[in-house]
């Protein structure tokens, strides 16, 4: 059996701007209008299967608040900075209680991200809304309406959208009217014929200081790792356990039998709860191959040596 991992390469970059009434108009002929139920606040999300990740709740999402009803669609991601900011805008329609038509708007958001690659899940955690617009209300109306969007649980928590749906726009925000530059480079292509993972970086390793400590975390990877400037190691989280290395790209990962003592301090927040849950890690069953990357590429693994069977009619196997 043959299993094949492969990582694509993605760049924050801003998006075109989008004309708010438009967009607010055709998200609202989508609107499913479904009961919602709960105490305070609920929550129904009408789900599209053929565009929804694998946790995503879907979109549009229908809260209920004390009588109010607020629809809110899915964001247009306008820009991803560095891959822990998210700056967004979606279209938005209040429908206050015992009012006949829902008020149409425009809600502009950011909020820092925590991605689970495994998922495929983006995390906004304690989302600000930078502004909220609705057209032609007169500025009384527009704070009441205003004040009722920002009671929506998750612009005070946290809110989850499926790593698919942003990269969508990512990559989006990349494409250039005059064409399309196409890159025939074949990806380097790794193989092993056991456990291994690919720990892919966009481009030469980036290490980010983590505050309180000497530690530094790996901005520009899709894996869990932190380096100790003082010993300049490097660790890297593997499922409950952790592997080292002096050389993060090219050199030999092992088990590592001792983290730095800093790994207690790391911040107490959502971000880093995985990591924390983490320390001091447990020993590993089997230590995989680390394949190590600065560009997309892919991993080929198969159990034990490649075994090939005859395709009847042809010379192939």
């Amino acid at each position: 059996m043959i299993g094949m991992h492969f990582f694509t390469s993605v760049a924050g970059t801003r998006l075109r701007a989008f004309t708010c009434l438009a967009a607010a108009a055709l998200m609202v002929a989508l609107v499913s209008v479904v009961p919602c139920h709960g105490q305070g606040a609920s929550e129904t999300a009408k789900t599209d299967d053929a565009t929804s990740g694998p946790l995503d709740k879907g979109w549009p999402r229908l809260y209920t608040i004390d009588g109010n009803e607020i629809t809110m669609h899915q964001p247009q991601i306008e820009e991803w900075r560095d891959y822990n900011t998210l700056f967004a805008r979606l279209a938005v329609a209040v429908k206050p209680k015992g009012a006949t038509e829902p008020t149409l708007g425009v809600v502009e958001l950011k909020a820092k991200t925590v991605t689970d690659h495994e998922k495929r899940l983006v995390t906004m955690y304690k989302p600000e809304i930078t502004a909220v617009r609705f057209q032609d209300v007169d500025t009384e109306k527009a704070a009441a309406l205003e004040k009722t969007v920002r009671s929506v649980p998750p612009a005070r928590e946290y809110t989850e959208i499926a790593l698919d749906r942003v990269l969508a726009y990512v990559e989006q925000g990349q494409a250039k009217d005059e064409g399309v530059q196409v890159n025939l480079d074949p990806p380097p292509i790794f193989y092993s014929d056991r456990e291994a993972i690919l720990v892919a970086f966009l481009g030469p390793p980036r290490f980010s200081p983590i505050e309180g400590t000497e530690l530094e975390f790996g901005l520009n990877t899709n894996w869990d790792v932190i380096r100790d400037k003082k010993s300049e190691k490097n660790y890297l989280l593997y499922r409950d356990g952790w592997l080292m290395t002096a050389d993060s790209l090219k050199g030999s990962w092992e088990q590592a039998e001792k983290l730095p003592g800093d790994m207690k301090k790391l911040p107490k927040d959502e971000a880093w709860e995985r990591v924390s849950k983490s320390v001091p890690g447990k020993k590993l069953s089997t230590i995989p191959r680390v394949f190590v990357s600065e560009t997309p590429g892919e991993v080929i693994i198969t159990e034990g040596r490649p075994k090939f069977r005859a395709i009847p009619g042809t010379k192939l196997s």
